[in-house]
């Protein structure tokens, strides 16, 4: 039970390391441009997120090391997947105030 625990709390403690510490504002604006910018920022952090998890590699072997290439995989996916709905969302909205504010346009 204490290992599951020690296990979780690592868990937690490398992804709040990756995401809020180690995560740079250039990482970030990167992330959140366009075209090899935008890969370039994504992957610096799935490799930020892999080395954060470097530990659970080593204490699981094969296993771990799945987990670490699994998990970092995935949270390139999930990042990539957040920015890109985020975008959606905020043109949506933006375009949905502008017909609130500018009204029916006449024919």
């Amino acid at each position: 039970m204490t290992e599951t625990v020690l296990l979780l709390a690592w868990l937690v403690l490398a992804h709040l390391a990756a995401d809020f510490v180690l995560q740079t504002g250039p990482i970030v604006r990167a992330k959140n441009g366009r075209g090899t910018a935008a890969l370039g920022g994504l992957l610096a952090h799935a490799l930020i997120v892999a080395a954060c998890l470097v530990p659970v590699g080593l204490a699981f072997g094969g296993p771990g090391w799945a987990f670490v290439g699994w998990s970092a995989g995935l949270h390139f996916v999930i990042d990539e997947t957040k920015i890109v709905l985020t975008r959606r969302t905020a043109a949506s909205a933006l375009a949905d105030a502008h017909l609130r504010h500018e009204g029916p346009q006449p024919p």
